[in-house]
């Protein structure tokens, strides 16, 4: 059985969330509602209100902004600008610890990733 989101140290859930972001929002932006999909695709079990307090929190230390469009609110992460080089050493070590949770299950790691 593999790891589940809600069993996820909170440095590593908000990892995971960076990575859609990076992946995922583009110039389009990613909705909160597809951010929640994806997320819950990988790690089951989180609701929407910690990925809200996981979305306001990144926000303080990445650049990462949200925008209404089209009648919803999207996700943006600006991948350019001293904010995210700044954050770089930091999503390093979030990474390295991901992949350490992960190591024993590589059936979840594969989905995580």
């Amino acid at each position: 059985m593999g790891k589940k989101g809600h069993d996820l140290p909170k440095n590593l859930r908000q990892e995971l969330v960076l990575n859609l972001l990076e992946n995922y929002s583009g110039d389009a932006g990613i909705s909160t509602s597809e951010i929640y999909e994806l997320l819950d695709n990988r790690c089951p079990g989180v609701n929407k209100r910690t990925l809200y307090r996981d979305l306001e929190e990144l926000s303080a230390r990445f650049p990462i902004y949200d925008e209404q469009l089209d009648g919803k609110i999207k996700w943006f992460l600006n991948k350019e600008g001293d904010q995210l080089k700044n954050a770089t050493m930091y999503r390093s070590h979030l990474q390295k610890e991901l992949l350490e949770y992960f190591k024993k299950d590589e059936e979840t790691l594969v989905l995580a990733i």
